[in-house]
């Protein structure tokens, strides 16, 4: 993840040259992916989009938009430059550490918007069925969180595990 720190410093990309130069691979670099969250990218817009396209350009790197939580927040940051990718939260937490499940309308229409404008689409933070039951019917590209599984009783640290 490139940090807001990261996105309004102008070296950023100079210090990914060097990084890039010193493991003297040529793959490496078509094989990074940065993310960027929603709200870094709406302040700091102009920079993040030269940033974007000087990396995008020299060496093929890609780029995931996180942290999208409607519609709006996809058009207004994909009007001046495009993601490979797009991550959505299966829910938000609230200050009070509450949290709100996102609406499977809601999230199938990201997901049609996103496609729309060429991305492939993450739905992260799924750490239950529930939340991974919706993602994939509402065909989420990739899938994103913690395992879930059933409940396991009488499990011995002793116990070897044989698959």
């Amino acid at each position: 993840t490139l940090e807001e720190d990261s996105l309004i410093d102008e070296g950023v990309i100079t210090w990914i040259d060097k990084l890039i130069k010193h493991f003297n691979q040529p793959s490496l670099a078509s094989s990074i992916m940065f993310e960027i969250r929603s709200e870094h990218f709406i302040a700091h817009q102009q920079n993040i989009v030269t940033i974007m396209m000087g990396l995008r350009d020299k060496y093929g790197i890609s780029f995931a938009l996180t942290n999208v939580q409607g519609s709006s927040i996809l058009t207004t940051c994909t009007q001046q430059t495009s993601f490979e990718f797009v991550k959505i939260p299966m829910y938000e937490t609230s200050d009070s550490g509450e949290e709100k499940g996102v609406d499977a309308n809601e999230l199938r229409e990201l997901i049609d918007n996103a496609r729309e404008l060429g991305s492939l689409t993450i739905a992260d933070k799924i750490d239950n069925a529930d939340y991974l039951s919706t993602a994939i019917e509402c065909g989420a590209d990739f899938l994103s969180g913690y395992l879930v599984h059933p409940p396991q009783e009488d499990i011995s640290s002793e116990d070897e595990v044989v698959m």
